[in-house]
């Protein structure tokens, strides 16, 4: 009896970024108000598959700054427990080490509102990048996509979910 099929593995990757305002921050600011604002951003790999060197840039509006002297205050654990690293570029872009199957990691970034003549921004963040192993010499293999969305830098060919459970890339 001859076996003439081998079953395929397909690996799938799944990562859903979600950007929120800060609780205790305003939604709105008033004349004479301090125009700050903050966001947590939350990376979680929803696929069957460790993601590794995951990048995410949030893509600072026009009449924004990061707040000086408050740096993003880094985790060291996700949600799950796990040791995480997650680098600052110091840019508005962030790489999370390694995320395990179900796993997230969360971090929160400051704003100050410079331009005092806008009457609103939008602030978008999105991962923009990711690899199957931790080793960062090698190329990364054609196969290795998210199953629901491309990973790239340009913020104005994604979804925005106002319900952050429906999109990949969210802002608030």
């Amino acid at each position: 009896d001859e076996d003439d099929h081998d079953p395929a593995f397909v690996p799938v990757w799944d990562l859903e970024l979600i950007k929120t305002r800060t609780a205790g921050f305003p939604y709105v600011v008033s004349p004479g108000d301090p125009l700050r604002t903050s966001f947590d951003l939350t990376v979680t790999n929803q696929g069957a598959n460790p993601a590794y060197a995951v990048s995410v840039t949030d893509h600072l509006p026009s009449g924004a700054v990061y707040t000086t002297g408050i740096p993003p205050t880094m985790p060291t654990t996700t949600q799950l427990g796990a040791p995480v690293a997650v680098f600052d570029a110091g840019d508005g872009t962030y790489e999370i080490d390694a995320l395990a199957p179900g796993d997230s990691v969360t971090w929160r970034i400051e704003l100050d509102l410079v331009d005092t003549t806008l009457t609103s921004f939008e602030n978008v963040a999105e991962i923009t990048g990711f690899d199957n192993n931790a080793d960062p010499d090698d190329v990364v293999p054609a196969y290795v996509t998210d199953i629901d969305s491309v990973p790239d830098s340009d913020p104005t060919n994604d979804e925005i979910a106002v319900d952050p459970g429906n999109a990949d890339n969210a802002d608030n």
